[in-house]
């Protein structure tokens, strides 16, 4: 079977205020709160070991998908990857060619830990009954995951939608 992955994520570093930042972070519900708009549709939300996902339903056919990496253990040079999967109830991508957008990249440092955020829009075809949501984990201790072994890797099937 062939993996189709979209919206490919690597380092990510912005400049954000601490008191902002802060703001976005704690439990899951707060998080996701912090970075959805009310007029979107939550459709899964999932905190595996700190590390926090959401996708939500929003106008004109796209996805908001969001993520929080823990990098408290990452704290020197490190880096890290992800990529969302979004499929049909074949296993057929259904993300547009296009490109991601994003919408909110920060990565900061509250109350001792490090954390990493990405939230972004992802365009879909339209047609399919399901959307079937994967992403893709890896955290590295170095520059580039591809050359050293990740030292956390992991594929959650985050969610199985009715579109």
């Amino acid at each position: 079977m062939r993996r189709v992955y979209r919206a490919a994520g690597l380092v990510l570093i912005a400049l954000v205020t601490p008191v902002a930042f802060a703001q976005a972070q704690g439990s899951l519900e707060r998080w996701v709160t912090a970075n959805t708009s009310p007029t979107e549709e939550l459709v899964c939300k999932r905190d595996v070991e700190g590390d926090y996902f959401f996708v939500a339903r929003a106008e004109g056919g796209r996805i908001r998908l969001g993520l929080r990496f823990d990098l408290t253990k990452f704290r020197d040079t490190h880096s890290f990857s992800y990529r969302w999967k979004l499929t049909n109830e074949r296993g057929e991508s259904i993300a547009n060619n296009i490109l991601p957008t994003s919408l909110r990249s920060e990565y900061g440092t509250v109350d001792g830990k490090t954390y990493a955020n990405n939230v972004e829009y992802q365009n879909v075809r339209r047609g399919a009954r399901e959307m079937r949501v994967e992403v893709r984990v890896d955290k590295c201790p170095a520059r580039d995951c591809e050359s050293k072994a990740a030292e956390r890797s992991y594929v959650l099937d985050l969610c199985v939608a009715h579109l």
